[in-house]
């Protein structure tokens, strides 16, 4: 897929997030904004969310956290999101849906995982952490 329909997939899977989470009111962050993805405030308490869609996650069994991009730190690295809303998109079931606490997701991509590179120009580094590691985050 082009950067563009990728942009586009994943802003349908961030409003897709709302049916999963209790809210009173939502902001979806400003163009450009790379500290998160999703605010949601529900009794008074705001949460921010960084949603990710993965397509290959179903067939390797690892998701691909982003650390790095352009040799600066970026993603989990970089990010002011409370949790990542993690949709494993399947090819004939519903997706699957992991919510992990960014500060447990942090010292995940510490342990000794594979590292690639990939994205565009494959200018990004990512951390490759096996789906059953994030079990305990299936919603």
């Amino acid at each position: 897929m082009t950067f563009f329909a990728d942009l586009a997939l994943g802003n349908e899977w961030e409003s897709k997030l709302l049916q999963y989470v209790e809210h009173d009111s939502v902001c979806f962050s400003p163009p450009l904004c790379k500290g998160w993805d999703v605010a949601t405030t529900y009794q008074d308490h705001t949460v921010k969310w960084e949603v990710k869609t993965d397509r290959m996650a179903c067939r390797t069994g690892n998701v691909a956290i982003e650390t790095r991009c352009n040799g600066l730190p970026s993603g989990i690295s970089s990010t002011e999101a409370d949790y990542y809303a993690y949709f494993v998109l399947q090819p004939v079931t519903d997706p699957t849906l992991y919510m992990i606490p960014t500060d447990h997701l942090r010292t995940m991509v510490t342990k000794d995982y594979r590292v690639v590179r990939g994205g565009d120009r494959c200018a990004s580094e990512m951390v490759l952490v096996p789906i059953t590691d994030l079990y305990d985050f299936l919603f």
